[in-house]
């Protein structure tokens, strides 16, 4: 997961990868741990895997 600072207002996290059960308490830590004060716009183009096909 990376994350790009768009100024004040905008966080973009783009997440890449495979998406499987085992990754996705890692990535449920990653995006609790982002500022709560800020939007978050997710980019997940990146993923393979049963989540990116459930999108």
């Amino acid at each position: 997961m990376r994350t790009e600072d768009r100024g004040a207002a905008v966080l973009v996290v783009r997440v890449a990868g495979n998406a499987t059960f085992l990754r996705l308490p890692k990535l449920l830590d990653a995006l609790e741990a982002l500022p709560a004060d800020r939007e978050v716009r997710p980019e997940v183009g990146g993923l393979a895997g049963w989540l990116a096909e459930a999108s």
